[in-house]
């Protein structure tokens, strides 16, 4: 007579399929089981009360073929993003066990999904990785009102004031604050975020997969704060035929207009 499966059963089997290992349960359990999501932030470029400053902004993410990158987003699976979280044992990992299918997690695929080119050796990391004394203020000429100056702390790290940011590239900053370039932080900006918003206003290649890439694997290694990028973390999963419910969740995109940036 064959052995009547129970609901006990039933549950490790679902809880075996959703983790890759103990460890992996042991994470979601520990970290992510009730982790808050951070919301991915976009414009409207067709739509817009702003007409004459998003024209600006159109023009910008059109120079950079950001136009669908750009776009808000709809809703996530806050679950299934917290699943691949908890399967991420590895920065090593290329792709990501997630029930029972495994999701490719690598620039190429972030972007394929928004029509972007992989950039090899692209200007923003090249910047980054070599910044001169009159590059510094050419970046606080670029984007800052007049009167603006970095902050240097002791251990030589530059930063600058929000409040110093022309309007547009303030636009910018809140949208890469939460849809490229993930922060908590909204009034102290790093040189890094500096050196990318530059980078975004003087038209400079960008690889935004390995940029979002990166991201994902620190915020995988953290055991506080929110979970970066959950729809594109959702996008991939359903790329990998994976059923999503994205009806089910309490997140919402927002757009960004003048008045939200100021936030």
């Amino acid at each position: 007579m064959p052995h009547k499966r129970t609901r006990a059963s039933a549950q490790i089997d679902e809880t075996q399929s959703k983790f890759h290992c103990v460890e992996a349960k042991v994470r979601y359990e520990s970290i992510y089981k009730n982790q808050q999501m951070h919301p991915k932030k976009g414009f409207t470029l067709k739509e817009s009360n702003y007409r004459d400053f998003m024209a600006r902004i159109r023009q910008i993410a059109e120079a950079l073929n950001w136009e669908l990158f750009c776009e808000k987003r709809p809703s996530v699976d806050e679950e299934l993003v917290r699943e691949f979280y908890a399967n991420l044992t590895s920065s090593e990992m290329t792709k990501v066990p997630v029930r029972g299918i495994k999701v490719p997690i690598n620039l190429n695929a972030i972007n394929k999904f928004f029509e972007l080119p992989d950039v090899e050796n692209d200007e923003y990391s090249s910047l980054i990785s070599n910044i001169k004394p009159e590059l510094l203020q050419e970046i606080l000429k670029e984007l800052t009102v007049e009167g603006s100056n970095w902050t240097v702390s002791k251990q030589g790290t530059y930063t600058c004031q929000r409040e110093y940011l022309t309007p547009i590239t303030n636009v910018w900053f809140y949208f890469i604050r939460f849809s490229l370039l993930p922060s908590s932080h909204g009034t102290t900006i790093l040189l890094e975020r500096m050196a990318l918003l530059y980078s975004i206003l003087t038209g400079k290649t960008i690889d935004v997969g390995k940029i979002i890439l990166k991201e994902i694997r620190n915020c995988a290694v953290r055991h506080s704060g929110p979970t970066y990028f959950p729809f594109t973390i959702t996008i991939l999963c359903l790329k990998a035929e994976i059923l999503a419910n994205v009806k089910k969740t309490g997140y919402t995109q927002g757009t960004i207009t003048i008045g939200t940036s100021t936030k």
